[in-house]
């Protein structure tokens, strides 16, 4: 089917929401597969936001093609020291960084470039993923194929599982992300070594999408993916895409970016410059808040703590006078940077962060009790705001029936399995997965879940 025809018959057929129509989707204020966040974002944004706009200095103008060269200095230093032990600037890893509209811009400029590198080539999708992912493959004239687990409670293919699959379908990229999404699981960094060794062997490109990996959230393990790629390396055939939207509960922000080898980066960032898809000016100050926070809390020796902080402090305050000038170091980071207290700023913006993830695994837990007794199986929640569950008395066969069904008379939208697979519905006895993002507050998601509860009882 030509693309023409493709669009046509997308928008004539099947690629609404689960059969509800688009039209009564605006009266539902509710999801449960959204995907976003639903609480503030953190203090610091919002504070720093109002600044900006009595300020005027960024949210008057337009960012170069490829992001403001301080937030992508920024960007390489935290993508670099993660990638490192010590505080040593690897040359090797993240030399570019190309900041984006958001994720979505990153991940359809990668499969455009992949597309001419590689035609026709074979993707390998790690668990069920968001569906940008595989409209990319219509787009593009890609052949993806989805590898789930068959082990029961996950959707992640263990390690036997994708050596096996490797084997077979020989592709040329791996597609993950971490957290999975929809499902909420996570690799550990030993798995993910496991797993870049098998690509390595087979000299197969692995694209990373870490958009709701937290470093702040004390409930689940940070994985630190650079250092997994850098000490197997690899990053010459990794690439990392990532962004401040779902973390940081900014989804207008469309603030994202990508880091590769630099052949990729070169044509990214052509294609950003001549789509003009700009990020915004207007949360850069924040931004490398949050990254110089990420990296003192990440890389603090509690032996050594106050020698660590003064050498990211330094190489920080020397990159924002270096690329935006004293001026703006003056006026928007100084406070920040000469504050002798630094860990009391970080220790609140971490425990803002870190109460909402509280909630979120709290939800995740009276989801598991409400509906046990309607649960044939639910995923782990190791990271991000999304998991996975299946219930009695359904079919994968009957999945878009079912979901629009429950989300009319629950007033609220439930995504099911094939919205996360390519729109491919297979068919099969097991009850079909369906996300649910738990980044409610816990009082209003009680309700929904409630909700779903009293439907599956009336089944």
């Amino acid at each position: 089917m030509d693309k023409l025809k493709y669009v046509e018959h997308r928008s004539t057929n099947r690629f609404e929401l689960p059969g509800i129509s688009i039209n009564s989707l605006i009266s539902f204020k509710s999801s449960l597969s959204s995907g976003i966040s639903q609480f503030s974002p953190p203090k610091l944004y919002t504070d720093c936001f109002f600044s900006e706009i009595k300020n005027g200095r960024f949210i008057k103008n337009y960012t170069l093609f490829n992001g403001h060269p301080t937030l992508t200095e920024a960007l390489k230093y935290y993508e670099k020291l993660l990638a490192v032990e010590d505080f040593s600037i690897p040359d090797d890893f993240a030399d570019k960084v190309c900041l984006t509209a958001g994720a979505t811009p990153a991940i359809v400029f990668f499969y455009e470039y992949f597309s001419q590198k590689y035609p026709k080539s074979n993707i390998l999708f790690l668990g069920l993923n968001y569906y940008l992912f595989y409209e990319c493959l219509k787009r593009y004239d890609l052949n993806g194929i989805t590898l789930t687990s068959r082990e029961k409670g996950r959707i992640a293919p263990i390690v036997n599982e994708i050596e096996a699959v490797l084997e077979e379908v020989k592709p040329k990229l791996v597609v993950l992300s971490l957290p999975l999404n929809p499902s909420g699981e996570i690799y550990t960094e030993a798995e993910l070594k496991q797993i870049i060794r098998l690509l390595k062997k087979h000299d197969i490109l692995f694209l990373i999408d870490k958009c709701q990996l937290e470093e702040f959230a004390s409930c689940f393990e940070f994985v630190n993916i650079n250092k997994a790629v850098s000490e197997e390396g690899y990053f010459e055939n990794t690439i990392i895409i990532n962004s401040i939207s779902k973390t940081r509960s900014l989804p207008g922000a469309r603030l994202g970016y990508i880091t590769a080898n630099k052949e990729i980066m070169n044509y990214i960032t052509y294609l950003n410059e001549i789509y003009y898809f700009n990020p915004p000016m207007v949360y850069i100050t924040p931004f490398i808040i949050d990254l110089l926070f990420r990296i003192i809390y990440l890389k603090q020796n509690p032996n050594t703590a106050q020698t660590d902080i003064a050498n990211i402090m330094k190489m920080f305050r020397n990159m924002i006078i270096t690329t935006g000038g004293s001026e703006v170091y003056t006026e928007f980071f100084k406070g920040i940077l000469k504050n002798p207290n630094i860990n009391e700023e970080i220790d609140g913006f971490r425990n803002e962060i870190n109460s909402n993830y509280k909630v979120i695994y709290n939800n995740y837990l009276y989801t598991k009790e409400k509906l046990g007794k309607h649960i044939y199986d639910i995923t782990e929640l190791r990271g991000g705001f999304n998991f996975c569950i299946s219930l009695n008395k359904t079919s994968k066969k009957d999945q878009l029936k079912f979901c629009s069904d429950t989300s009319k008379a629950i007033q609220t939208i439930i995504l099911p399995e094939s919205f996360y697979n390519g729109h491919n519905i297979e068919v099969s006895e097991e009850p079909f997965w369906m996300r649910i993002t738990a980044a409610y507050h816990h009082e209003e998601f009680v309700k929904l879940i409630d909700k779903l509860c009293l439907h599956m009882d009336n089944l």
